[in-house]
């Protein structure tokens, strides 16, 4: 959200590129975790747990906002469990706008 707010929200005259620097590293050190922490958790789409479901919601609105800060080919993880999450009935219910 910072990186949106800064680049999308903020007047350019008052952006500041150190700033955007620190929260992308942040933002970027964060995926690269969460894809770490998934490639060890087996998701059941079928019984999803709050790492699931809120996994996949989080990604999703990344993906939607900065994806070219985040490029989604960098994180299959947290495309599968995206992927397997979206074929749910659940998330079915409610597909992105």
């Amino acid at each position: 959200m910072q990186y949106h707010y800064e680049r999308s929200l903020r007047p350019e005259e008052k952006q500041h590129q150190p700033w955007i620097d620190r929260v992308t590293r942040q933002l970027l050190a964060a995926c690269k975790g969460w894809e770490c922490l998934l490639a060890d958790r087996d998701i059941n789409p079928q019984h999803p747990d709050q790492v699931a479901i809120s996994s996949a919601v989080i990604w999703g609105f990344i993906q939607s906002i900065i994806p070219q800060v985040v490029p989604a080919e960098d994180y299959p993880q947290l495309q599968q469990v995206v992927q397997q999450m979206e074929e749910t009935a659940l998330f079915a219910q409610f597909p992105p706008e």
